[in-house]
């Protein structure tokens, strides 16, 4: 059996499983709600949604280019040499351990509940994420191909644009855990005051406890991050054309036909 299908399979075994245990009454519709009456939200308050969607989405995603484009700056600087690294790490490792829900009250004091202070903290958060990422990539680099590239006259940039950067792609495997972080960070900074958003519908909602609701909140937020991650991978597959079917492999980025 082809192993995308065992995602399927896994996908209707789930679906089947919470619809017999919301059939079987063997929890209260409150804790989990079964999947007509989450069908039934999504029917009734579509349009909220569809704009909560695209707000809660957008921001994601912007947050999450930005960072990524903060991310690999300052992983190249790390990578330079020492001096970069030696101001850099301090302060990449200082923010990367610290929760980012922990910002939040300082982001609304700061610039209060606005746009902006949401994609700073989404921005911070997944740039320390693929800063660490690139950094290890680079300097993990087998050094033959570094010498053989100074050796032909390489210069310190050219040897980034054309030998260090490309060789990394297939490792950027930062990005997709960035990509999921950036819509978890998302969706707890709407809470704060985001008042549509996919985190403002699930604050509404719980006023009230309409469980459907919620829960279907939390699906769009699955399938959004798990479309991201998709496309990410899809990128990378088609920038490392040149790397071996066993590379791809090693970093989730080749799909293999069989179980082995």
């Amino acid at each position: 059996m082809k192993a995308r299908w065992f995602g399927v399979l896994t996908t209707m075994g789930l679906l089947i499983l919470w619809i017999a245990i919301s059939g079987l009454r063997l929890t209260p519709e409150l804790f989990l709600p079964s999947p007509a009456r989450v069908i039934g939200s999504l029917w009734i308050n579509w349009p909220d949604i569809v704009y909560d969607t695209a707000a809660t989405g957008g921001r994601a995603l912007l947050g999450f280019a930005a960072g990524s484009m903060l991310g690999l700056g300052l992983g190249v600087l790390m990578s330079w040499n020492r001096l970069w690294f030696g101001f850099l790490d301090v302060v990449v490792e200082s923010v990367r351990p610290v929760p980012a829900v922990a910002a939040i009250p300082f982001m609304i004091l700061w610039l209060g509940p606005t746009l902006l202070a949401q994609l700073l903290l989404i921005t911070l958060s997944c740039g320390c994420v693929v800063a660490v990422d690139v950094y290890i990539a680079i300097t993990t680099v087998n050094p033959l191909m570094v010498r053989a590239a100074q050796c032909l006259g390489a210069s310190r940039s050219a040897l980034y644009r054309e030998v260090l950067l490309p060789i990394i792609v297939p490792r950027l495997s930062g990005l997709r855990i960035a990509a999921a972080l950036s819509f978890a960070i998302t969706v707890a900074a709407e809470f704060a005051g985001a008042q549509w958003s996919l985190g403002g519908l699930i604050m509404r909602a719980r006023r009230s406890l309409d469980t459907e609701t919620i829960m279907l909140a939390m699906l769009i937020v699955g399938v959004l991050a798990r479309a991201t991650d998709l496309t990410i991978r899809s990128i990378l597959r088609r920038l490392s054309r040149w790397a071996e079917p066993t590379t791809l492999a090693l970093y989730g980025l080749e799909r293999r036909e069989h179980l082995s």
